[in-house]
């Protein structure tokens, strides 16, 4: 794994989630299925989650816009 990038905006910090699923070693869309399943149980107990995980999108290597 290379350095760990670091996003600023608004003053606050941000990982993208192709960085966290490389840090865990897991495939980025089996970290999406579970990110998604984190945001379900959140909102579920009335949290919100948007203070946790914001949606964006970047490019893969075809140039296909991804979750």
């Amino acid at each position: 794994m290379g350095e760990l990038q670091l996003n600023e905006q608004n003053n606050e910090l941000y990982i993208s989630s192709t960085d966290v699923a490389e840090m865990v070693e897991k495939k980025h869309d089996q970290l999406m299925r579970s990110i998604r399943t984190y945001i379900e149980h959140m909102e579920s107990a009335k949290m919100q989650s948007e203070n946790f995980f914001i949606k964006g999108t970047y490019f893969d290597g075809r140039d296909k816009a991804q979750p």
